[in-house]
């Protein structure tokens, strides 16, 4: 099996990424060298998130690749060209094959008697020009096993084959390969458990620290009570501190760090939130006084419609409905910068007083009764649901995202 590239016309490229899985992986792993795959990884870009590519075994370098292949398949000219690159061609390219040669190829390829019998059947076939083809490849034997040292014995063939050198190397190359890809998936197992754990304990964290923030609450309002209840509060503030000291010592520094994490990102909703309550009840309160005054004015007779292909606004309700602003609402504006949050409640207010208001432009979701979408920005859509006369703020999504949603819902 050379490795030296040689020039040749390129053939077909294979449809490698038909092959399962184990299957690739085990090819790739028999047709490439360590140097060969670091190249191939180097030419795709292709990483391994947490480990270096160079510390990988070979069946996990290939293991990768095969994965990696059959998600893109813009991966199999360079694995192609690689190959011919160290083995020129295909054998028997130019031959067409039927399936029962295809099958006796194939076995072949993983016995250790292939050499005699390919060479044996070159020569008992019946065309003496065929059995010629056999003399190039026996003169090669004979250097290889006849042409030692002078007055030495013929050297013998190597029946135990080294690894990759030969058909029983390949055979155990491959069960090495397996038990490594065994092993492998083995720890991915081990790694998602770990990180489902990591996940768990994260939970546990955030219900800490919410308690913590409980007890040190409670122990300022006891504080302003009396002082004696401001020092027992201290003190099992304290406790409190010393025990989340202890545990923050015995848990991992990967698990801190995921706890701090988690901390900003419960404050800066918390902020957010208390900014966009604010911001709904000055709203409120002006569209409140804005409708009382305008009730205060004369009623003037309804204008004519500009135009027949325009619908005619809905007169806006007598009352002020505060609309119901959703969980789900809240931590969809996480995903949006303060401009964009400030619209959508802005939106959502027009939506209490007018559910028709022409500036909305409100359409209903296909497939899903009662849901409508409300435009904030060319590429922002804000979700609403009519229940009776309440309207339900759902969700602050991307416009891109809105099929996806409608699925999800019709789930629920």
């Amino acid at each position: 099996m050379g490795r030296e590239p040689k020039v040749d016309p390129e053939p077909g490229e294979a449809p490698l990424q038909e092959l399962e899985p184990d299957h690739l992986s085990v090819f790739l792993y028999l047709a490439f060298n360590t140097k060969d795959l670091l190249a191939l990884f180097n030419a795709i870009d292709l990483t391994v998130k947490g480990y270096r590519v160079e510390k990988l075994w070979d069946a996990e370098k290939a293991d990768v690749l095969a994965a990696e292949l059959k998600e893109d398949p813009e991966v199999v000219p360079p694995v192609s060209a690689m190959l011919r690159k160290i083995y020129r061609a295909p054998a028997l390219l130019d031959l067409s094959l039927t399936p029962g040669i295809a099958r006796e190829l194939a076995g072949l390829a993983v016995e250790d008697d292939a050499m005699v019998r390919l060479l044996w059947r070159l020569l008992s076939d019946a065309d003496k020009e065929v059995r010629a083809q056999a003399a190039p490849a026996l003169a090669t034997l004979v250097e290889r096993y006849y042409k030692g040292p002078a007055n030495s014995p013929p050297v013998e063939p190597d029946k135990e084959a080294a690894p990759g050198k030969g058909p029983k190397g390949e055979a155990a190359d491959l069960a090495r390969a397996r038990a490594e890809v065994t092993r492998l998936r083995q720890e991915q197992e081990g790694f998602k458990a770990e990180l489902a754990k990591a996940k768990e304990r994260e939970a546990e964290l955030k219900a800490s620290v919410k308690e913590f923030r409980a007890a040190v609450a409670a122990a300022e309002k006891a504080a302003g009570a009396a002082g004696a209840d401001r020092d027992a509060m201290a003190r099992r503030v304290e406790e409190q501190e010393r025990d989340e000291k202890k545990a923050a010592a015995r848990s991992t520094l990967s698990e801190l760090a995921k706890a701090k994490k988690a901390l900003a990102r419960l404050e800066a909703v918390e902020e957010r939130l208390a900014a966009a309550e604010k911001e709904r009840d000055e709203l409120g309160k002006k569209l409140h006084q804005a409708l009382k005054a305008r009730e205060a004015l004369p009623k003037q007779p309804p204008k004519p419609v500009a135009s027949e292909e325009e619908e005619p606004v809905e007169a806006a309700p007598a009352t002020w409905v505060v609309p119901n602003f959703t969980r789900e609402f809240y931590q969809s504006l996480e995903r949006f910068p303060p401009g964009l949050q400030r619209i959508a409640f802005k939106q959502a207010l027009l939506l209490a007083e007018n559910h028709r208001h022409p500036s909305l432009r409100a359409i209903p979701l296909e497939g899903l009764p009662s849901y409508y979408r409300v435009r904030v920005a060319s590429d922002v859509r804000l979700i609403y649901r009519r229940v009776d006369k309440d309207v339900e703020i759902l969700s602050l999504i991307d416009r891109e995202d809105l099929d996806r949603y409608v699925r999800q819902a019709k789930t629920r």
